[in-house]
């Protein structure tokens, strides 16, 4: 009787605890930093052909800007990416770093709270307000936009760590169709240098729309929030 009731104990242990979410290691400028994946999400890898077309894609997107620090995608998707049953990722990502960024000596809360002011008078303002209000503000919007054009949907969320901002993008894709997709992006410091998180899933206009937009927000915020943990070590 004892020994069922361990095993039982051991069972329920096991699936009460939650899954590690995977690391990966990267430097900057001569400093390691750990990057935490998405629970669910694997890295996309420069050794696989398939995955090394999407890395290089995004590099090319963002050369003049940013330098790509890692770029995952959900795990299921990325193996049937792999496969060639699936010819686009709908939910991926990346960490991302300036090009031209130095050091930056400030508390990670001011530095959050200034890139939040930053994004506002750079237009990000259309979404304000609490998370019920945000929904809504989303869930209502008739975005109206064309193949290959965004629509900044604005500063979702500002923590100690890091300031969210969303957008939703209309992708041509290589059958000549489209596809609409929310991007969240988490900017913040991590040991002193800038590192952004984005996120991005498939997207459809109303109720459907604004709560994927939601959990993205949020899985953003987990997940840097998790790095920062990682890097405070």
């Amino acid at each position: 009787m004892r020994l069922v009731s361990t095993l039982a104990l051991s069972l329920t242990l096991v699936i009460a605890a939650p899954l590690r979410a995977e690391t990966v290691q990267v430097e900057l400028d001569g400093v390691r930093i750990a990057l935490t994946l998405p629970q669910g999400h694997c890295p996309l890898e420069r050794s696989n052909e398939a995955d090394r077309g999407v890395i290089e894609t995004v590099e090319r997107v963002v050369a003049s800007s940013n330098r790509v620090l890692a770029a995952f995608a959900h795990c299921e998707q990325r193996a049937e990416f792999r496969a060639g049953s699936r010819t686009v990722l709908d939910d991926y990502g990346q960490y991302m770093t300036p090009l031209r960024a130095q050091q930056v000596n400030m508390a990670p809360d001011e530095f959050a709270r200034q890139m939040t002011e930053l994004f506002k008078k750079q237009g990000a303002q259309l979404i304000q307000g609490a998370e019920a209000d945000t929904r809504e503000r989303i869930a209502t919007l008739r975005l109206g936009i064309r193949m290959g054009e965004n629509r900044m949907l604005g500063v979702l969320r500002t923590d100690e760590r890091a300031s969210y901002i969303g957008l939703v993008q209309n992708l041509g894709l290589p059958d000549g169709t489209a596809k609409l997709q929310v991007g969240v992006a988490g900017f913040g410091l991590i040991k002193t240098r800038i590192v952004s998180l984005n996120i991005y899933a498939r997207f459809e206009e109303g109720a459907a729309g604004a709560s994927t937009t939601l959990r993205v927000l949020d899985t953003v915020t987990q997940t840097y929030t998790q790095t920062v943990a990682a890097n405070a070590r």
